[in-house]
């Protein structure tokens, strides 16, 4: 009966995490439509919040990559222009979802919340640059 109970505990908490984007207002996106998204809108900007030895070991084409552990990210974040429009991605989707109120305080609200984060894109096959 315990397994039980903290299985459900355990799945609703996962739904819970999952849904978290929904609170800002954001939309949380496959790679193939971030991929369709960034065709139609080139202007968009690809934030990726992953380290820079991440980064640079492969990205999305034209990101900017603004580190999530970087003493600045606030900062950085704030700088950023609240007229356009962005996908957000990290690894897998944890740092990017607890950047979202950050994000919503800097009043950027054209946010496209990458699903699965670059592990998603690239398990789709979509192109990888490297610097």
């Amino acid at each position: 009966m315990l397994a039980v109970v903290s299985s459900a505990l355990i799945a609703m908490t996962l739904v819970q995490a999952d849904d978290s984007y929904k609170e800002y207002g954001y939309h949380m996106i496959t790679p193939l439509e971030a991929d369709a998204l960034l065709k139609q809108q080139p202007d968009a900007v690809v934030l990726d919040i992953r380290t820079p030895e991440e980064f640079n070991a492969g990205h999305i084409a034209g990101a900017v990559n603004i580190d999530y552990f970087a003493a600045d990210f606030a900062d950085r974040i704030a700088g950023l222009d609240p007229e356009k429009t962005y996908v957000l991605h990290c690894k897998s989707g944890g740092r990017s979802d607890r950047s979202l109120p950050l994000l919503r305080a800097s009043n950027i609200t054209n946010v496209h919340h990458l699903e699965a984060g670059f592990d998603g894109w690239k398990a789709a096959g979509l192109p990888i640059a490297r610097p």
